[in-house]
């Protein structure tokens, strides 16, 4: 809830989020509505495992601190 309550907030200005020990394990980019959005970019530094899918396919979530986690893939292989 206090994450939704602090992406309301976020004004087009902003180019750049960190956010620390948070947003590993959920949708970060559906949660803050950026779909299609390129030009900020999300920082996630998170020891919360397993990490959401769409945050390691993410062109705007950035994982950090990721030893061992799955590499983005520019084309995923379809189902």
């Amino acid at each position: 809830e206090y994450l939704l309550e602090a992406a309301a907030k976020i004004d087009e200005d902003v180019k750049s989020v960190i956010m620390l020990n948070c947003g590993s394990v959920i949708d970060v980019e559906g949660l803050m509505g950026l779909e299609g959005e390129e030009t900020m970019k999300i920082f996630v530094i998170d020891s919360h495992r397993p990490f959401h899918a769409a945050n390691i396919q993410s062109e705007v979530v950035y994982l950090l601190g990721t030893e061992g986690a799955p590499e983005k893939e520019k084309d995923p292989e379809p189902l």
